[in-house]
């Protein structure tokens, strides 16, 4: 470790000179973007007299947005190689791996689209706001310590400024719309389709897989920080987790807001939906008429359960990697999922079917619902990491099947609140099968060519 610790040091200099001198031309072509945007918007008429709300013109808030989405996009697309990177086996590998992919393709882009953005905010008043000036200079300064003194964290700067970027695709539409109320007004849909877009990319990315992912940051950073891995650079290393700390916050508070908004949509459209009474007495009368629709619905609850009994009689069988999840131990998963399809059963198949429950049912369904996603963000983060790892022996098809079968969540919730009972039923119904398949599917390839029933067929 110490050797790959002093080579990495003699080699830091030139790594960030490099990064520097790649992010130069970059943030030229950026900027030569943004003056060919404005040229473009001040030849249109129409636009020659819009203004901003501090009397910029027009083709210039549109030429920033334009510079800052293309800096996003390509950051974005670059990031996209997290999904199907292999993970180091070493929290020193995730940390310290000197990639070559992401100094060219995401650090030095960071750094000319930071560059870029900050000349503009400085210039335009409109987008001349402190938080937006102390974030980029922070992830400067992050993307600085990422080549020096030694490479660092290119594991996890792939998905933080990588993968993450996807979410802010949309928001520069929305953004322009804001800056400019005549381009909102020009096309109203297309800010409520940006917003839509905006809110389901961000709590994917943002409020799901970056928790999952600042979690093993984390753990690796404090190993590094507790001398059980060689830490290059204490500071380094503090300034990261702080950084990420804010970072994270910043993230979360923004999740609140954005799920308020959500929340207060979906009131203002249960408003005009029917009643919660009307629905239990459509389900109810269901019991009669549709008796084996009900009997899958009830019966699926305990697809979680079967899924974690598999998994905990598996765990001896399955590879390393396989042992274990983004947030916690294989056993404790799998007692997890054996809980969740108890609460589950409790909360969609008696208290929704207006069956009388102990305490409350407001008490079932949140702790359903807490199980739930804790237990899906869970599942989506490990889903990458064990597809990635060369342990995986299973059809490679089968991660992002999981990954997307937990979109059935999504037409389910909406039939429910539409009153939509049938199919309600139908597709809360494949939200707990379609998952709990493709994660049995997938336990039991990997466990049938797992290196235990290997080793007994050599023995």
């Amino acid at each position: 470790a110490n050797r790959h610790r002093h080579t990495m040091l003699g080699e830091a200099t030139p790594r960030s000179t490099l990064m520097l001198s790649a992010a130069a031309p970059l943030m030229l072509w950026l900027l030569l973007l943004f003056a060919a945007t404005v040229c473009v918007v001040e030849s249109r008429p129409r636009w020659r007299s819009a203004r901003g709300a501090h009397g910029t013109r027009a083709s210039l808030l549109v030429g920033y947005q334009v510079c800052t989405v293309a800096g996003n996009l390509y950051l974005a697309v670059a990031g996209c190689a997290w999904f199907g990177a292999e993970v180091p086996a070493t929290a020193a590998d995730r940390l310290y791996s000197d990639l070559p992919y992401v100094r060219k393709h995401v650090l030095a882009p960071l750094v000319a689209h930071l560059a870029s953005d900050l000349l503009l905010y400085l210039s335009l008043p409109e987008l001349r706001q402190p938080a937006l000036i102390a974030h980029h200079l922070l992830t400067g300064a992050l993307a600085h310590l990422a080549t020096h003194p030694v490479p660092y964290t290119h594991h996890y700067i792939l998905f933080f400024a990588g993968a993450a970027e996807l979410s802010n695709l949309p928001l520069g539409w929305i953004e322009l719309c804001k800056l400019l109320p005549p381009v909102r007004a020009a096309s109203p849909g297309g800010y409520s389709a940006a917003r839509a877009v905006f809110a389901a990319s961000f709590v994917t990315l943002r409020l799901l897989l970056w928790p999952a992912v600042t979690v093993r940051f984390w753990s690796d950073s404090l190993l590094a920080l507790r001398g059980d891995v060689a830490c290059a650079s204490r500071g380094a290393t503090l300034f990261y987790l702080a950084s990420n700390a804010v970072l994270t916050a910043m993230q979360l508070g923004w999740g609140v807001i954005i799920c308020r908004r959500i929340a207060a949509a979906a009131s203002a459209a249960a408003s005009a939906a029917p009643s919660l009474e009307h629905r239990t007495a459509q389900l109810r009368k269901l019991e009669a008429s549709r008796p084996r629709l009900v009997f899958a619905y009830r019966a699926s609850c305990f697809a979680y359960s079967a899924t974690g009994a598999v998994y905990a009689a598996c765990l001896p069988r399955l590879p390393t990697a396989f042992r274990s999840t983004v947030l916690c131990g294989g056993g404790w998963f799998a007692a997890a999922l054996l809980l969740q399809g108890g609460l589950s059963f409790m909360n969609d198949a008696v208290a929704t079917l207006g069956r009388p429950v102990p305490f409350s049912r407001r008490l079932w369904q949140t702790l359903d619902r807490l199980l739930a996603w804790t237990l899906t963000a869970n599942a989506a983060a490990t889903a990458r990491v064990w597809a990635a790892s060369a342990e995986s022996t299973a059809h490679p098809a089968l991660a992002p099947a999981m990954v997307l079968s937990f979109l059935t969540f999504i037409p389910s919730r909406l039939c429910e609140v539409w009153g939509r009972m049938v199919p309600f039923l139908a597709w809360h119904s494949a939200w707990h099968y379609v998952p709990n398949a493709i994660a049995l599917a997938w336990i039991l390839q990997t466990a049938a060519g797992g290196p235990g029933a290997g080793g007994a067929e050599a023995e």
